[in-house]
């Protein structure tokens, strides 16, 4: 039995989830997700096949009365994710974002395949297309995160002046801005003709990410998954090379671009 300590919002839980499966499957072992400092997001938006909230329920509640007993052991940040994978063993209850393709790269059907956004979600987005004449449209998208994140993480509007001209010509293209509270952020966008504010419920952002011919994600987890789940394997993503370290020049987390062939700026 190993386990998950489940932190932060959406983006952050999908990594933990997708390392957890995948680990459990490399060490042939049963898994469950621990929450109490933060609700689980996970099963309010997707289906999840795999994942038993009842099963879930019962062993999370043995484990805080001390009836299963797991070390608990930390994600080694400074480690590239191979040396975190080399340490894994049963009997442990991993603390960490476990943020990179590398941690579930040899199960990625699989756990594409954990989040199926339920189908209400999908409905409510296609009527918001059609509202917004969207449905025929060639979309480029383009994700903001700047509400919670402390100055030195958030993205210069210099990343988002060159990721729009390495687009090259999009006339004919609808281009969306989203995310959340992203109409606070409008304004700053004033370099980008044409551009409409897309931004509306956190599943309609997400699928809008998922499903635009183009999107220029910003250093933020949920749109890493959104850009990663997306079906159309020839649409083009930017996304912001060292994500956090981007002004030292140094990647962190540690594997966040590793095997993506997306264009890193």
């Amino acid at each position: 039995m190993i386990g998950i300590h489940i932190q932060g919002r959406l983006g952050n839980q999908m990594f933990q989830y997708a390392f957890i499966i995948s680990a459990g499957l490399k060490l042939q072992t049963r898994y469950f997700l621990s929450f109490y400092h933060h609700p689980l997001d996970l099963h309010k938006y997707f289906d999840m096949p795999h994942f038993n909230p009842l099963r879930n329920k019962i062993i999370n509640l043995m484990y805080k009365k001390r009836l299963v007993k797991l070390e608990k052991v930390s994600e080694q940040r400074e480690l590239l994710p191979k040396g975190n994978i080399d340490l894994l063993t049963d009997k442990k209850i991993y603390y960490g974002f476990y943020q990179s393709l590398e941690y579930f790269q040899s199960n990625i059907d699989f756990i594409k395949s954990a989040f199926q956004v339920k189908s209400h979600y999908r409905q409510l987005f296609n009527e918001k297309l059609q509202l917004n004449g969207l449905a025929k449209e060639k979309i480029v998208c383009i994700h903001v995160r700047r509400d919670d994140y402390p100055e030195h993480m958030v993205l210069l509007n210099e990343y988002y002046k060159k990721a729009i001209e390495c687009l090259g010509d999009i006339q004919d293209y609808r281009i969306l801005l989203v995310g959340f509270r992203a109409e606070e952020y409008f304004k700053d966008f004033d370099f980008i003709p044409k551009l409409e504010l897309f931004s509306d419920t956190i599943m309609n952002d997400f699928q809008m990410i998922m499903q635009a011919e183009m999107a220029i994600i910003s250093n933020s987890s949920f749109a890493w998954w959104a850009a990663f789940l997306g079906g159309n394997k020839n649409r083009k993503i930017i996304a912001p090379k060292y994500w956090f370290g981007f002004q030292e020049k140094i990647e962190n987390p540690i594997g966040i671009s590793s095997n993506l062939n997306w264009n890193w700026l």
